[in-house]
């Protein structure tokens, strides 16, 4: 398929004899000269996308969205339509199949202590209050009137017909508040004082921390609408800065986080300090219990803010000198993106899509989860999936990483061939190639779809282990296991999420060799090997300070929209301020908000940086400066990688002479 599973030496050949070729005349930035990479690739995923429309079709068919979208009784009718022609097995083993059930929309749970035991049914309106069915005769009739009785609209009270909990009445012990939400056709549970005890749903409903947040979030809607919009503008503003001042932005950056996280410090020992020498009471016997809990959490807080603190502060003194390498990168992907000003919307172009993806897999899985026979078992309605429809459930599940996995790879191509367009581009008479990003996505279009397939590929196959590992695990935690068991778990998840990122990472890099010189997908990933290899200390530099240089530029659009937020939410909008029971659940909101919007833009700079690092790389390989082979890097680059790689060789200079010493002593 590639040539060998290691690649092919012809390709690399062939692009060299290109890039001969095209220097003689004018190099405009990635190769022209390509070829159609990883065929059969591109036919095996073709074939796949197939299948996954086969599904859908297959799935419109033998499916049925209705009972997701409309709700099912526990006796397998159909809310808000007419059942009488419907299918289902057994249906002689209940007398509640088959109903006309047109006027009763809403589906509505009898216990929520038991969902799996209790009857639901479809009333023509969800039941308003609370009421104890069984204590009087009024009450019952009351019961009735709602529907939730067996013996009320289109149900019939048979007790031999019957096998759920309360079967010995026709109505249950009593109804609880609900409301119904436009679209869902459930009846929600709006009065949580109903007894919830020992389920999961106790621990959900009886939270009033979590009732009083979701009010909160409820209550701030249109602030954290606003303010997302408000995170936006911070993001965009710091792109602009980024373009105009990079350098000092990103140590204004580092100052900030060093001063924050020493702040942090103080303020985490003194509200400790204050609470223990002003709040409490000198005498430590007349503490109670809360108040130990609270000194200690609070000790604890300082001492992890502290520790968190110095790791910080170490970091940054021990990378400076090499913080100023990433600066420079910066830099030179702040200039590439000034020139592509269409890479500000990408992600934004990548995102579109993945929801349309995400949206239409979503929808064919909801009718997936509709295939099957219904039967009446024991006097209840159960589905029963046919072998086909397990394997179309696993086959689109698989389709969900593969496809999601080639969209962000073909995002990660059309970045990388803009960038390099750019690089090899920025001192040539010539100029920049015209409408880089188009013609990158014409590259990927012409030559590359199967290289992005096959890369995607091998990241969905170790996410589909991934995920069936979980589904296994989770399987195998409803019995007990020992301690043994639960480490090795630990491990190989923590494995096999190593070797995702490390692959993540090698198809970066195989993306970029695919965008400069037109490989297949394993020639790319050797060549992105090799170069690796032998600029490993520096790539994994790069990688990790421009991570945390973009990683603060996150954190500061973070600080600049929660700064807005509180003074919108306490300065300007008093009337909300009363409305909330903590409106820091509503500024915590609007931070994660902001923190995607803005890891959405600036992780352009990211492949930008990687991509701009590895064309310095090819540079340095191909040419070494003087007229006949000019370097193509800019001269601010030149400058600071010239001085980066002297203490490099410096370095090992010296270590070879310490070896050299050591051997001679011996």
């Amino acid at each position: 398929m590639c040539g060998g599973c290691c690649g092919n030496d012809r390709e690399v050949e062939f692009a060299s004899d290109t890039l001969k070729r095209e220097s003689n005349s004018k190099l405009k930035g990635p190769l022209h000269d390509r070829k159609v990479r990883d065929i059969p690739m591109l036919i095996i995923f073709i074939l796949f996308v197939a299948g996954m429309a086969g599904i859908a079709v297959r799935t419109s068919m033998t499916g049925n969205i209705d009972r997701l979208t409309h709700g099912t009784d526990s006796f397998g009718n159909i809310c808000g339509q007419d059942n009488t022609q419907v299918t289902i097995g057994n249906s002689s083993q209940s007398n509640n199949t088959n109903l006309d059930m047109t006027a009763y929309t809403k589906v509505y749970y009898r216990d929520l202590t038991e969902l799996d035991a209790t009857l639901s049914m479809c009333v023509a309106a969800c039941p308003n209050e609370t009421i104890a069915c069984r204590a009087t005769a009024g009450n019952r009739a009351q019961c009735e009137g709602l529907g939730v009785c067996l013996n009320s609209g289109p149900y019939t009270y048979d007790p031999a017909f019957l096998n759920y909990r309360d079967n010995d009445d026709a109505c249950p012990d009593s109804t609880y508040k609900t409301r119904d939400l436009i679209g869902i056709n459930r009846c929600f549970p709006v009065d949580f004082g109903v007894s919830l005890n020992n389920t999961k749903l106790a621990i959900l409903f009886n939270a009033s921390y979590v009732q009083l947040g979701l009010a909160d979030a409820w209550a701030g809607r249109y602030a954290i609408a606003y303010m997302s919009l408000a995170s936006i503008a911070v993001g965009l503003l710091l792109i602009i800065l980024m373009r105009c001042i990079v350098k000092p932005l990103v140590y204004l950056s580092v100052l900030l986080v060093l001063a924050g996280s020493a702040f942090l410090c103080w303020l985490s020992y003194d509200k400790w300090h204050s609470f223990k020498t002003e709040t409490l009471p000198a005498d430590k016997s007349l503490w109670l219990d809360v108040d130990v809990r609270n000194e200690k959490f609070l000790k604890i807080l300082f001492i992890i803010v502290c520790v968190v603190t110095g790791i910080i502060w170490l970091l940054v003194i021990a990378l400076r000198n090499r913080i100023r390498l990433a600066v420079t990168i910066l830099q030179e992907a702040s200039k590439a993106l000034a020139s592509i000003p269409a890479l500000y919307f990408s992600p934004i172009f990548t995102t579109i899509v993945m929801l349309a993806f995400v949206g239409y897999w979503l929808f064919i899985m909801a009718y997936l989860s509709t295939v099957g026979t219904v039967s009446i078992v024991s006097g209840r309605a159960q589905t029963t999936k046919t072998e086909e429809a397990t394997y179309m459930v696993w086959y689109h599940i698989f389709g969900f990483f593969w496809l999601s996995q080639f969209i962000l790879a073909c995002e990660e191509i059309v970045i990388a061939g803009s960038i390099a367009s750019w690089y090899f581009t920025q001192g040539s008479s010539a100029g920049l190639l015209k409408m880089p990003y188009c013609s990158s996505i014409g590259r990927l279009v012409k030559y590359h779809m199967g290289s992005a397939a096959f890369g995607s590929l091998l990241i969905a196959i170790i996410q589909m282990i991934r995920f069936l590992f979980e589904y296994f695990t989770s399987q195998a935690d409803k019995y007990k296991t020992n301690p043994i068991v639960e480490v090795l778990k630990y491990c190989v998840r923590c494995c096999l999420w190593c070797l995702e990122k490390m692959m993540r990472f090698l198809n970066k890099n195989a993306y970029i060799e695919i965008a400069i010189y037109g490989y297949s997908f394993c020639t790319a990933a050797r060549q992105a090997l090799m170069l690796i290899a032998e600029w490993l200390a520096s790539i994994t530099t790069l990688n990790l300070i421009t991570a945390f240089v973009l990683f603060i530029c996150k954190l500061l659009v973070v600080i600049v929209t929660g700064a807005i937020s509180y003074f919108y939410i306490t300065q300007i909008r008093a009337d909300l301020l009363a409305q909330l029971n903590y409106y820091a659940v509503v500024i915590a909101i609007i931070g994660i908000v902001a923190y995607l919007l803005a890891d959405l833009f600036l992780d352009v700079y990211d492949m930008a940086a990687d991509t701009i690092f590895l064309c310095y790389a090819e540079d340095v390989k191909r040419n070494d400066g003087s007229p006949e082979k000019p370097y193509y890097m800019s001269t601010n680059l030149a400058e600071v990688m010239g001085k980066y790689r002297n203490e490099q060789e410096k370095k090992k200079a010296a270590e070879k002479k310490e070896d050299k010493e050591d051997k001679a002593e011996e």
